[in-house]
């Protein structure tokens, strides 16, 4: 049995103690029921509620760097870390079961279980940022190294650990925990009818103020946002538009805005408008000069920028590992048989090898397409105003440099109106899912045939017929083009026919593209895996590579290179079976003399054999063993150059976030 866990208050803050081996039991329990309770107390132990991840107990595990554990990160991936020896509490992800898949809990059950918690500690305005402050503090205090505790809550990126200054007693922790708690105070009074900064109070009520709110999709642009405002109020003190002091306390009100997260924010019509006015209520009206020479038309497409050019990042770097998976997979197989199909219909005998390349040649393409894209949507805006610029002597090649963007949008008109990056970035993933949809469907139709046998970790089964097994993670990847596709139509239809400048029509562009990126990234990996591990059952597929006479037109292809018209060869063939007797009764009838004058036995024969069949087909790009040899060879070099392009993108981007932190870091010294 797990010990009930207290909730004592130290020194203000909340605690739960759980020893390593409750912790495992507990993530047992968590991962094969759906009790409240245990999740409570999980997440009152510190945990992360909203990181994209899964967990089991099977995830912790002993080797020579000690007691270790897995922490599951986006895209299938995980970081290793140690369980210090002196942890006494454990941050590990939250997930439930469903249909025997562990998935994360959704952020909005997560936070209406953070609230009951809360409610039941007498803390109503308890959020998982105050259970993993507690949680950070507790440790502290027992001398654990502060690296540990940043490594474990991922406190690292903006350096919001920092507020501790390693000492829980320091003052400015303590200040900064009266701050906090000062704010909750404050929003704990607000409501939906609240006016926020933007808003006042004309317009604060009204049956149409949720139908104007963004807020249920603007967690997406959450962390855009704030780098956007750091760049902007950073760009602002350089050029004196407003002063250092100014530029410090609105720089430190965004850092803890960031820290708590986007659920401690308070009520408003939008993103924008809740950091304004958290910022705010935090520093007082001086907060508002964040503000100056930018309006939210501009703001908001850079962040939508700032954004979506870090999902199609991720999402080429999925595209790339399923091209790699591909391309290591057809190295395999180069002799490995298959029948080859023309309208479902037998047609020639082919390559295993030489269908994958087929299909690496298709997201080679979109690679690109993405990258074109890409370039497109690395460009700021920011600096446009409302769209007709602004008086204030702004640096816009400042705030491009500080975001990590490639260049600006000269026009500002066109920078706050266009949104034609969504129109090209939904293209490119419409054509990528159909690439996804086509693979998926070849492999249900060999799962059918039984060519191939699909992982069970990829299968599923059905709920009357227990001999069934089924192939549904590829249909659902081949549903998702429907997804991709209603986001382009969706796209195009809004945008079509708007006036310049600005409108709120655009307002609604922006969640299709959320959606399908996140669709493409999990169909990417999801395929990935399941061509990693299938199992080919390659003595049926070369068995059937001949059937239907599908060597057909190796042998008339033969004819004509012995001088025979391809058209009159392709009408003795059509007339003939696949045996060498009856290929020569048609010959020597229609040609009126013996097919030994122009060809030997052997080399029909040889023609009529599917490996030798595969083998005659060594042009550049065929499915020869040779030619296929050659041509993963060109790909694996076209690979090598993607992944750089990739990477310097990344790296750019990378660099641009830590200068910017950097620089505004600066500023409170």
């Amino acid at each position: 049995m797990v010990r009930k866990v207290e909730f004592p208050k130290k020194k203000g803050k909340f605690a739960c103690w759980l020893s390593r081996e409750e912790v495992k039991h507990l993530i047992e329990q968590c991962t094969e029921s759906r009790d409240e309770e245990i999740i409570l107390t999980l997440l009152a132990s510190g945990l992360r509620v909203h990181e994209a991840c899964k967990a089991s107990s099977e995830d912790i595990f002993e080797d020579d760097r000690g007691l270790m554990i897995k922490i599951w990160g986006k895209n299938s991936r995980y970081r290793e870390a140690p369980i210090p020896a002196t942890l006494k509490t454990a941050d590990l992800p939250i997930t439930r079961k469903y249909n025997g898949i562990h998935r994360p809990i959704s952020t909005n059950t997560a936070l209406a279980w953070v609230k009951k918690a809360g409610k039941n500690l007498g803390c109503p305005e308890l959020s998982p940022h105050d259970l993993r402050r507690s949680y950070a503090s507790i440790l502290l205090e027992s001398n654990i190294d502060p690296t540990v505790i940043m490594e474990w809550l991922g406190w690292s990126s903006w350096e919001t650990f920092r507020r501790f200054n390693m000492n829980v007693a320091n003052p400015d922790f303590q200040k900064h925990e009266r701050e906090k708690l000062n704010f909750l105070h404050t929003k704990q009074k607000m409501t939906n009818d609240s006016p926020d900064i933007i808003r006042g109070t004309r317009f604060s009520g009204g049956p149409a103020r949720n139908f104007l709110s963004s807020m249920d999709v603007d967690h997406h642009i959450f962390d855009a946002d704030i780098a956007v405002d750091l760049a902007h109020v950073v760009m602002l003190a350089e050029e004196n538009i407003i002063s250092k002091d100014n530029a410090k306390g609105i720089l430190e009100a965004l850092f803890s805005i960031h820290e708590m997260g986007f659920e401690s924010l308070p009520p408003a019509e939008d993103v924008h408008a809740a950091i304004e006015t958290a910022v705010v209520a935090k520093v007082g009206d001086s907060g508002g000069r964040m503000h100056t020479a930018r309006s939210r038309n501009d703001e908001v497409s850079t962040c939508i920028r700032y954004q979506l050019r870090s999902d199609i990042l991720s999402l080429l770097n999925s595209v790339l590992s399923l091209r790699e998976t591909i391309l290591s997979i057809a190295k395999s197989h180069t002799s490995t048989l298959i029948p080859g199909f023309t309208h479902l219909q037998s047609a020639q005998p082919s390559t295993l090898s030489h269908w994958l390349v087929s299909y690496y040649g298709s997201l080679e393409r979109d690679t690109n397409r993405l990258f074109d894209a890409y370039s497109r949507i690395n460009l700021s805006p920011l600096g446009s105003a409302a769209f007709a610029g602004t008086p204030f002597p702004i640096n816009r090649e400042r705030t491009a440099t500080l975001l990590g963007f490639e260049g600006i949008i000269e026009n500002t008109m066109d920078a706050v109106s266009s949104r034609d990056f969504l129109l090209e970035s939904a293209a490119a993933l419409c054509s990528l899912s159909i690439t996804f949809s086509n693979m998926s469907e070849d492999l249900i139709f060999y799962s059918n045939k039984s060519f191939v046998e699909i992982d069970d970790d990829y299968a599923s089964t059905s709920s009357i017929m227990p001999q069934k097994k089924n192939p549904d993670t590829l249909e659902l990847i081949r549903a998702a083009a429907a997804t991709t596709l209603a986001t382009f139509s969706g796209t195009f239809t809004t945008l079509k026919g708007l006036p310049r400048a600005y409108n709120r029509d655009l307002q609604s562009a922006t969640p299709y593209i959320w959606n399908s990126v996140e669709k493409m990234i999990d169909s990417a990996d999801i395929l990935s895996k399941i061509i990693e591990t299938s199992t080919w059952n390659v003595e049926l597929l070369s068995s059937s590579a001949g059937e239907g006479f599908s060597t057909a037109t190796g042998v008339a292809d033969t004819l004509a290179m012995a001088g025979i018209p391809f058209r009159k060869a392709h009408q003795i063939i059509a007339k003939s079976e696949s045996n060498y007797e009856n290929i020569s009764f048609n010959f020597n009838k229609i040609m009126g003399s013996p097919l030994s004058e122009f060809c030997t036995q052997d080399s029909i024969e040889s023609a009529l054999d599917p490996a030798k069949n595969v083998d005659m087909r060594n042009s550049f790009g065929g499915p020869s063993p040779a030619a296929v040899l050659n041509s993963i060879s060109n790909a694996k070099n076209n690979l090598k150059s993607d992944l750089v392009l990739y990477t310097n993108h990344k790296e750019k981007i990378d660099q641009s976030k830590e200068k910017l932190i950097q620089e505004a870091m600066s500023y409170l010294k």
